[in-house]
């Protein structure tokens, strides 16, 4: 057994179907990076919203998953700095600092 990076690293020439595999999900990143898998769960938790009428089991994105920011995007900062500023993160987790 070979393993390799990324599926350019497979040398399709030598490949012997039936006597070789190859274990590739395309779009595997949004399982495996944190960012991607929480933009996937964030646009489907908004989509669901807006579609359908949430039933008493719809358990948001934020009660199983820590909340979460972006800060590279304009809205998530201003979102967090405004939870910040009113004191409402002190009260729930001691562990975040601003620098």
């Amino acid at each position: 057994m070979k393993w390799v990076q990324s599926i350019q690293n497979i040398n399709w020439n030598l490949f012997i179907d039936g006597k070789q595999m190859v274990n590739h999900i395309i779009g595997e990143d949004y399982f495996t990076n944190k960012l991607q898998l929480y933009q996937s769960l964030q646009t489907y938790q908004n989509t669901y919203q807006i579609i359908s009428k949430p039933s008493i089991n719809y358990l948001d994105l934020n009660q199983f998953i820590p909340q979460t920011f972006k800060l590279d995007e304009q809205n998530d900062r201003n979102r967090l700095f405004h939870l910040h500023q009113s004191n409402i993160f002190s009260r729930i987790n001691h562990f975040i600092y601003f620098i």
